[in-house]
């Protein structure tokens, strides 16, 4: 087994002023964001609101990489490999932290940095956790000590005073009131949780080839015509999964954009997850079905690995997104009022597509459930075409709702909304309990 060496990234950042609080004591923000593109990327933007386009106030430490091969088997599950790598990682983060110019005041972690919480007592931190899930999520671990009868459970949201959760109040209206609701807090004490997003990173130019070339390609199409396809950065699927889905797109007539990974067929479907920025170049014809790429290169766009998925999902030709369901996926597709077709395989995937299908209805689900059985290419054709299809009752009835979400999400984020009001309000925390910090 070749060694694999996964690291951590520890993102810090001096906080802006607010109008009301002016710190005598600089914050310092710190955010432990564990391994995977799902965690990182959400930190990262999650820092830049604080530095008030001071962009040298922002640090992004890699931590020293952790050679997993004589810590877990090759088949040990996702969550056991990153809670490994937290946990072989405190030592460097304490060393980082109690050599650094300026100790933090406040620590964000996030569900699976929870051994980092000791570290945050340590040096008299604020503990927060940052939520990359859906609030339901959050909403399950502040009640998982009740449900499992914990006695001395001093763990995940227990030690935690606040939640930044990346969803905004209007988007899961019921879970929000619920967990601020004062009888509720009584008897399940959870953090209080301060709702900041959607935390979206901004499109901006590019200069890779294969995004030119696929941005080029939606120009030439029509609005709200094309369907977009994607696994997330660390998703895949069984050879025969990967078949089915060629035919269905192939039998629905529709244009399209699939970004594909080679197919898997002996280990999970997370198994990508922790090596997504490391994945080598592939060639398409070595596994899909003999002819495809021949017989639709005139309606659709086969992308090996990677695509621009906040530039295609904002681009007006795209009119579905058939996705794994990654919470950073779900948030990128109802900004930009692109409804779905759920395709969840791991983690909290299969809970946010429940979420968009039944909640918010703003995606229609198979009846037969991803990776229990292979979806069969009828079945798959027949899900785009319910959805994309202009003549199509439900269809029409899932465009307008994703458009309405759409404007409920930018209203959030924009000044005055409930989310930029929201974390304001966390930023005036920061800054109040930075003055309050004795080392």
């Amino acid at each position: 087994m070749d060694m694999k060496e996964e690291q951590l990234k520890l993102v810090t950042a001096h906080s802006m002023e607010t109008s009301s609080v002016t710190p005598t004591k600089q914050t310092h923000v710190a955010i432990l964001t564990s391994p995977g593109m799902g965690h990182i990327i959400p930190s990262l933007e999650l820092e830049s609101p604080t530095l008030q386009n001071n962009q040298d106030g922002l640090n992004v430490i890699n931590l020293p990489p952790v050679d997993m091969t004589h810590l877990v088997a090759g088949e040990t599950s996702l969550v056991v490999r990153i809670t490994t790598i937290v946990r072989e990682s405190l030592a460097s983060l304490r060393s980082i932290i109690e050599t650094s110019q300026q100790i933090p005041t406040v620590l964000i972690i996030d569900l699976f940095s929870t051994d980092a919480l000791d570290i945050a007592d340590e040096f008299k931190m604020s503990k927060y956790m940052f939520c990359t899930a859906n609030m339901s999520a959050y909403a399950f671990l502040a009640y998982l000590p009740k449900i499992k009868r914990v006695k001395n459970s001093n763990d995940l949201v227990q030690r935690v005073v606040w939640g930044v959760a990346d969803t905004f109040e209007d988007l899961e209206q019921e879970t929000y009131r619920a967990l601020i609701d004062d009888e509720i807090a009584e008897l399940i004490p959870p953090p209080s949780v301060y709702p900041v997003g959607p935390i979206i990173k901004p499109t901006v130019g590019t200069s890779q080839n294969q995004a030119i070339h696929c941005l080029s390609w939606l120009d030439n199409q029509p609005n709200g015509s094309v369907l977009f396809v994607s696994f997330g950065s660390g998703g895949s699927l069984s050879s025969e999964q990967v078949t089915e889905l060629a035919f269905g797109l192939e039998l629905s007539q529709k244009r399209f954009i699939w970004v594909v990974r080679n197919s898997i067929d002996f280990v999970l479907p997370s198994s990508y997850y922790l090596d997504a920025g490391n994945t080598k170049e592939i060639d398409p014809s070595d596994f899909l079905p003999d002819g495809f790429l021949t017989r639709t290169h005139q309606v659709g766009l086969v992308l090996p690995n990677w695509a621009p998925q906040v530039e295609i999902l904002s681009h007006a030709s795209v009119g579905c997104f058939l996705s794994h369901c990654g919470w950073n996926s779900t948030l990128e597709s109802i900004l930009n009022g692109v409804p779905m077709i759920p395709w969840p395989l791991f983690a909290d995937q299969h809970l946010n597509a429940t979420f968009l299908s039944d909640d918010i209805k703003v995606a229609a689900r198979t009846q037969i459930p991803p990776g229990k059985e292979v979806i069969r290419r009828e079945e798959i054709e027949r899900m785009i075409r319910l959805v994309m299809e202009e003549g199509d009752e439900e269809g029409q009835k899932l465009r307008r709702r994703a458009k309405e979400l759409k404007t409920s999400a930018l209203r959030a984020i924009s000044i005055g909304g409930s989310s930029y009001n929201s974390l304001c309000q966390l930023v005036e925390k920061w800054n109040t309990e930075s003055d309050s910090v004795q080392l």
